[in-house]
């Protein structure tokens, strides 16, 4: 018995040192796949915050690996990545998401929310309740959103327009989204989708004569470059996530997957609280100083709200997946939310 003993216990002795918790591969690998680059703008501070956070809940348990400046293909690419199981989460746009998912388009309903703070209180009060939806429809859940201001218009030098009439002459690069082409048909506005990886070039060689898009995009993408007059149109907020597969998330320990979920609400609460601000008032002197021209909101910004809010009801439709009262309902929850606090409460 005594032999017998011995040898189990150097028998055993490798298999300690291979079960160490330390050991790269004994981690659980989480790819996060980015549109966005590296470096010192709000998306990359708020992702990065966010893998901070993972660790910090969850020590050692996690291998990340950050993918950045669409590495893994564009917005759409890395969601069908994710959902076929070849990556685990993405950053995207609220627009490409709704392709996947309908119902989150409640975020990009036009001319909604009064100011950011309206989204904040709607956004936290239907955190469940979207990602209740976008499983279903995508089998992805939505784990972090941030927001950076509002969608506005850049135009080149050759077009300095303040007013609707002005601004219906142009070709204004727009996201190939659906609810985007609802909005420009009530304003009367000539949209052209282009890939946002192709709109500096667009611009660049007068393909289309300006875009619409948040300023933080303007300064990320350096459009102050090709790009001369900025107008406050504020047709919505720029909205964007970390998703993951719910099914992955579903396939780790409890408190893991509580890790991440908790990671996620927090850095969601440090962008818009911390992060949005500050970048706001960079982009704002970003783009002054790169000689662009601010010229407040249109003359005629009432105007341009009544006919963005005639899209109404084209985009219940589109959020309900072609029922209208379905997407009715739920914008109606989303107003509600919004009257309430910070927590939805």
């Amino acid at each position: 018995m005594k032999r017998y003993s011995i040898f189990a216990v150097i028998l055993m002795i490798p298999l300690l040192f291979m079960a160490s918790p330390l050991s790269a591969a004994d981690k659980i690998t989480l790819i996060l796949a980015s549109s966005g680059n590296e470096g010192d703008n709000f998306a990359h501070v708020t992702f990065d915050k966010f893998m901070k956070l993972v660790e910090e809940k969850a020590p050692g348990a996690f291998n990340i690996q950050y993918r950045p400046a669409m590495s893994m293909g564009d917005e759409a690419e890395t969601v069908r990545l994710v959902q076929g199981g070849s990556i685990q989460a993405a950053t995207l746009l609220s627009n490409t998401m709704a392709t996947f998912s309908p119902s989150v388009g409640w975020m990009n309903m036009p001319y909604f929310f009064e100011d950011r703070e309206s989204f904040h209180r709607a956004a936290l009060g239907m955190w469940d309740l979207t990602n209740e939806l976008a499983i279903k429809e995508s089998g992805c859940r939505v784990i972090l959103i941030n927001e950076i201001g509002f969608r506005n218009l850049t135009t080149d030098a050759k077009h300095k327009v303040t007013d609707l009439e002005e601004a219906r002459k142009l070709k204004i690069r727009l996201p190939a989204s659906a609810q985007g082409m609802a909005l420009y048909a009530e304003l009367g506005l000539t949209p052209v989708p282009i890939n946002f990886a192709e709109t500096f070039s667009a611009l660049a060689q007068g393909v289309v004569d300006g875009q619409e898009s948040a300023y933080s995009l303007v300064t990320l993408k350096k459009f102050y470059e090709v790009q001369k007059y900025a107008l406050d149109i504020e047709t919505g907020l720029h909205v964007g996530f970390i998703i993951a597969s719910e099914k992955w998330l579903q396939s780790l320990p409890d408190h893991l997957r509580e890790a991440v979920l908790e990671a996620g609400r927090e850095a969601t609460l440090y962008e818009f609280n911390t992060v949005a601000p500050d970048y706001l008032a960079r982009d704002r002197a970003t783009m002054m100083d790169a000689g662009m021209e601010f010229l407040g909101r249109p003359t005629d910004f009432e105007k341009w709200r009544e006919a963005g809010r005639k899209s109404w009801p084209a985009n219940y439709k589109i959020i309900g997946r072609g029922d209208e009262s379905l997407g009715r309902a739920l914008v109606a929850k989303a107003e509600e939310a919004m009257k309430k606090d910070a927590l939805g409460q």
